[in-house]
């Protein structure tokens, strides 16, 4: 959320008004009043707010989802102030809603462009005060390990035994049997990834277990080659992306904007 904050203050920098007599040149809206500073600022500004804003989408339903988890030993006053935090989440939601109606239909009856990107930066700051403001009453759940790590981690350690041969039977192949852990069974695919969980017979298990780069369980293994199977159907949202990405932009902009004598601005068509 401070990422995609900064970015929109950026946007709302790189205007000629704002910084146009720091940078020492004219504040008007014309092309010869825009400085190489302002360029950077305003392209700066569109990769914060989209690194920003894919964070925030990815993060934001994960939270909240977390806030409403029933966690051992709560009594009654604890489900009480989740009901209240649940309510709290809602309307915010819809307030937010409104807020984008309005402003949807509003700032493109604003001329100058630093109101413009200004007030969607003063709007994310007070909405950032505010999430900050009940960091004390949320839910913290302690941090699992990103799965990427497993992914580097079982490359790694497939590297470290490339002078190893794998065993026929994938039942030598190490495993951590728990009955509270969960276990994908071994495939036949990408063997050569199979030889992170090749078991070193000259060093005992334990003490190849302790380094997590050097072996990996079959469960790790697998979840890898799961990983690198979805890669050719992850490339396939690539065409999906850019048709979106035309509708929105391309198809907009030939659309006649007139219903009878009233004009509608492009971003209400969005």
């Amino acid at each position: 959320m401070n990422v995609f904050l900064q970015g929109l203050g950026f946007l709302a920098m790189s205007t000629p008004p704002v910084l146009g007599r720091t940078m020492g040149s004219c504040r008007e809206y014309n092309p010869e009043c825009i400085g190489q500073g302002q360029r950077i600022l305003f392209y700066t500004a569109l990769h914060l707010i989209a690194f920003g804003m894919s964070g925030h989408m990815t993060c934001w339903n994960s939270f909240m989802a977390e806030q409403f988890i029933p966690v051992e030993g709560e009594d009654q006053d604890d489900f009480d102030t989740a009901e209240r935090t649940f309510w709290k989440f809602f309307y915010s939601i819809l307030a937010t809603i409104v807020l984008t109606f309005v402003a949807v239909l509003g700032l493109p009856y604003i001329k100058p462009w630093s109101v413009r990107f200004g007030i969607p930066a003063i709007c994310t700051l007070v909405a950032t005060l505010l999430f900050f403001s009940g960091s004390c009453s949320y839910k913290y759940f302690p941090q699992l390990g990103s799965p990427l790590t497993v992914f580097f981690r079982v490359f790694v350690a497939a590297v470290s035994k490339l002078f190893y041969r794998i065993p026929r039977d994938p039942k030598e192949l190490f495993e951590v049997n728990h009955p509270q852990l969960y276990v994908i069974p071994h495939k036949k695919s990408l063997r050569c990834l199979d030889k992170a969980a090749v078991v070193i017979p000259t060093k005992p298990v334990e003490e190849q277990a302790e380094n997590l780069w050097r072996l990996c369980t079959v469960t790790e293994v697998e979840e890898t080659k799961t990983i690198i199977r979805m890669i050719p159907v992850w490339m396939t949202f690539i065409l999906c992306g850019v048709v979106n990405a035309i509708g929105f932009t391309y198809f907009v902009e030939q659309l006649d904007h007139k219903v009878g004598r009233l004009k509608l601005p492009s971003v209400a068509l969005l």
